[in-house]
């Protein structure tokens, strides 16, 4: 397994630049970068993978960040990811202590 980057493609959940890969050209630009290099990846026998940054956070009192923590989850199942199988581990906790229960 070959992990990638998650910020493969910049800014693409961030509404200032967002819009630009909703535009055919670059749409068709990014499908075909990615989908050569799925190809390459294949013929090797090499599996690929993204993975979220650090800053994808769905556990946060802050509706904002589950918000933006989601969006990138979604970048990377539907946008990046090109709809593929999707495995998460979630791990965390918030304000206590998750193995032992206690707050």
């Amino acid at each position: 397994m070959l992990r990638l980057d998650g910020n493969v493609l910049p800014a693409f959940t961030h509404p200032v630049a967002r819009w630009m890969y909703d535009e055919p050209a670059m749409r068709e630009l990014v499908e075909a970068g990615l989908g050569a290099c799925g190809r390459i990846a294949r013929e090797g026998g090499v599996r690929l993978g993204l993975h979220p940054g650090p800053f994808c956070v769905l556990a946060s009192p802050n509706p904002a960040a589950v918000e933006n923590g989601v969006s990138e989850l979604e970048y990377h199942t539907d946008g990046a990811g090109g709809g593929r199988a999707f495995g998460a581990g979630l791990a965390g906790a918030f304000g206590h202590d998750v193995e032992r229960g206690s707050q």
